[in-house]
């Protein structure tokens, strides 16, 4: 029973087995067959592969038999949507022969616009054989066109195209020598007729080969579009003060009696330097002043009058002294306003150096000191050189410290100068060897004290101020907030103050007057001057 049994399992399964074999060679063959097509093309018959090749033979015409890359790919399929089949263009089809007349024809344009006639017949001929060509090149019609009008014929034409061809070439090595330095050598590769036309023609109209050796064309004299006889001038001379009516006239009679003669205007304005003597301008054209000029000398006789000259002089404009010291460097009051102010020095009862505290940079003045101190506390720090110039900015040791001092004067013989502390105010003597060039960074902060003079007070006694004027000054000024106005200005430019001291939250006392109430100083009216202030 049991290899009866094992002999009818192995019939029914053989059956089975072999279709499941088959199931899964088939999958396989079929799935080899969608990645491989080189497979498929493989195992078709002999007549598909008869039909592939003349399907091939038919569509190489259609494609440029040569890759111009100089890769072979294959080919690419295109799917055209069926909208745009309808309207699909026949494609463009240039053969080999084509193309290469066309470089040549680009190439021989680019110098003279010359063809290879040769080329152009051989390559006619070749398009004429070939039928399947369906459109036809603008150019390579106008190829067939020279053609046409110019037929060769025999050994004749032949020598006509050597002898041309011989021409081009040497207006080419021609043109190329002319060119080399104007063109570059992509220009060849760029190839455009109209540009390369142009520039050749510019080169041959222009003055300037591009080698270097060109003549330089010089523009024609420049000529004046002004006319002498018609400009404006000014003609200036001294005359006395004591002339200027006569010449002037009453209520202006000369001078309008000049005017209308003349034409000229006749002004008289101040000297410059000498009150006695005034100076008279006279405007117009140089015709117009020489006329007035004579008529000034007939009213002005020279024998009778010598001192009246008429020479003409001429004054340049006064020139204001710049000083050593940047003027922004100082900090200054503020006109119109309440300056918040301390008193740092008392040079006399009404001359004062005043600070602000309220400034932001009045904090870093401490600073500074304390890094000058450290600086200069140095042995090889560098001294002054000699002579001093004035109006020096440098460092100066006083009183066991360094400050930023101005030297205004120095004296020789006792080795000392004279100099401003920039800072705290004050003048003194110092001696030249406590002197020290200052640093550029240590001239960053403003100088701190600003110069002032109390105005309408001056000294009760001629011959100054009492010591008792100055203790209570001293005394009143202490440690007090200083409400500071600005009045007027001396003719050195210190501002004249009014000074109002806070003592307290509702104690205000009025610094000039206090002194005139105290019996140490006298009030002034405006336009007064005290002692040792001139005011502007």
């Amino acid at each position: 029973m049991a290899p009866s049994h094992s002999r009818q399992v192995l019939i029914w399964s053989i059956p089975a087995l072999a279709v499941i074999f088959s199931y899964f060679w088939y999958r396989r063959k079929r799935h080899e067959s969608k990645t491989d097509p080189g497979d498929k093309l493989q195992s078709a018959p002999e007549s598909q592969q008869s039909t592939k090749t003349e399907t091939e033979s038919v569509t190489t015409n259609r494609r440029f038999s040569r890759s111009l890359s100089g890769v072979d790919s294959a080919p690419i399929d295109i799917v055209i949507p069926p909208k745009l089949k309808a309207i699909k263009s026949n494609p463009v089809v240039i053969s080999d022969e084509d193309l290469d007349l066309e470089i040549e024809k680009i190439k021989s344009m680019r110098y003279g616009g010359s063809i290879d006639m040769r080329k152009s017949n051989n390559s006619s001929e070749s398009s004429s054989a070939s039928k399947h060509t369906p459109v036809k090149k603008a150019s390579f019609d106008m190829a067939q066109k020279v053609d046409e009008e110019k037929p060769l014929s025999g050994t004749t034409e032949n020598a006509k195209v050597d002898k041309t061809i011989s021409n081009n070439n040497e207006v080419q090595r021609q043109n190329s020598e002319r060119d080399s330095a104007n063109h570059s050598p992509a220009d060849v590769m760029l190839a455009s007729p109209s540009l390369s036309s142009i520039s050749d023609n510019h080169s041959e109209g222009s003055n300037d080969s591009g080698k270097g050796g060109s003549e330089v064309v010089t523009p024609p004299p420049s000529r004046s579009l002004v006319n002498e006889s018609t400009a404006l001038n000014i003609y200036e001379f001294i005359i006395p003060q004591s002339l200027v009516g006569k010449l002037i006239g009453k209520h202006g009679s000369s001078v309008s009696n000049i005017k209308d003669k003349t034409g000229a205007q006749v002004l008289v304005r101040k000297h410059p330097t000498n009150n006695k003597l005034k100076v008279c301008s006279i405007e117009g054209t140089r015709t117009e002043i020489d006329s007035a000029l004579k008529l000034i000398r007939d009213k002005f006789p020279l024998k009778r009058f010598p001192e009246v000259t008429l020479e003409q002089v001429s004054f340049l404009p006064e020139v204001s002294p710049v000083s050593l010291v940047p003027d922004h460097l100082h900090l200054k009051l503020i006109e119109g306003i309440n300056n918040d102010t301390i008193v740092s020095c008392v040079v006399a009862p009404n001359h004062l150096f005043l600070q602000q505290p309220a400034h932001p940079s009045f904090p870093n003045l401490n600073i500074l000191t304390g890094y000058m101190n450290v600086c200069y506390s140095e042995a090889d720090s560098p001294m002054l050189p000699t002579p001093i110039p004035e109006n020096t900015i440098c460092a100066a040791f006083s009183e066991d410290s360094w400050y930023r001092a101005v030297v205004l004067s120095t004296d020789a013989e006792s080795a000392t100068a004279y100099v401003k502390f920039l800072d705290f105010g004050g003048y003194s003597y110092i001696e030249i060897s406590k002197l020290r060039q200052i640093r550029g960074d240590f001239m960053s902060l403003p100088f701190q004290a600003a110069e002032c003079f109390l105005a309408n007070v001056k000294p009760v006694e001629e011959t100054g101020w009492r010591d008792e004027a100055f203790s209570a000054v001293v005394e009143m000024t202490k440690g007090a907030i200083i409400y500071t106005q600005i009045v007027d200005y001396t003719e050195e430019g210190i501002p004249l103050v009014y000074c109002y001291l806070i003592l307290g939250p509702r104690q205000v006392v009025f610094l000039n007057q206090e002194l005139v109430n105290q019996g140490h100083a006298e009030w002034l009216n405006c336009g007064e001057e005290a002692a040792g202030v001139t005011v502007a």
